[in-house]
């Protein structure tokens, strides 16, 4: 869940002096549509959520050492769903748009979607179990049934439409990719946010 200052800076430090070279996300777009190389040992890092940290801590390092990095951003919870990122990181502990921007102005920072509200459990069965948004069909309590999957992927499709138009908004770049909540992913969803 966290990496402290320092074990980060030691990362970048190894990172800097080693064979991997990072990569940004728009790089790799381009080596998919114009089929050139990425560098050797390529290596994409991300990080997920929104933290505070993520601007206070990790931002002046991305600065510092000028690597590419991912930030995957819920983007309910940066539009006040506080609750959630409240029992996640402890009161006031997310970004804002300010601060989102500023980070993409240096030119070291892309972000991606981490969906609007899929970053949670939901009711999967009639047990009451929960399982993760993105790959549980939602049991519906007061139906006495699960949702269809023409249901299931209406639910699917407008989180993520909504996660991309609100980041387009705030930064007015259109995000290019999603990293999925607790990296729970099926074909049936990668279809979804195609």
């Amino acid at each position: 869940y966290a990496m402290s200052t320092q074990n980060l800076v030691q990362f970048f430090e190894w990172l800097k002096h080693s064979d991997w070279h990072p990569v940004s996300l728009k790089q790799i777009q381009q080596a998919r549509q114009q089929g050139t190389a990425l560098p050797k040992n390529a290596v994409l890092l991300s990080f997920d959520d929104g933290a505070l940290s993520s601007y206070s801590h990790v931002f002046p390092l991305i600065k510092e050492y000028q690597i590419p990095v991912v930030f995957a951003l819920v983007t309910s919870w940066m539009n006040g769903n506080t609750k959630a990122i409240y029992e996640a990181y402890g009161q006031g502990n997310q970004m804002s748009w300010d601060q989102v921007r500023d980070m993409q102005a240096s030119g070291w920072v892309e972000f991606a979607s981490h969906s609007h509200d899929l970053h949670q459990g939901i009711l999967a069965n009639p047990q009451k179990n929960q399982e993760p948004a993105a790959i549980t069909r939602q049991y519906l309590q007061s139906k006495q049934r699960y949702e269809t999957d023409l249901e299931y992927q209406h639910r699917i499709l407008q989180d993520l439409t909504t996660s991309r138009n609100i980041i387009e908004k705030e930064t007015g770049v259109r995000p290019i990719s999603i990293i999925w909540s607790y990296g729970s992913v099926s074909l049936q969803v990668e279809k979804i946010a195609m």
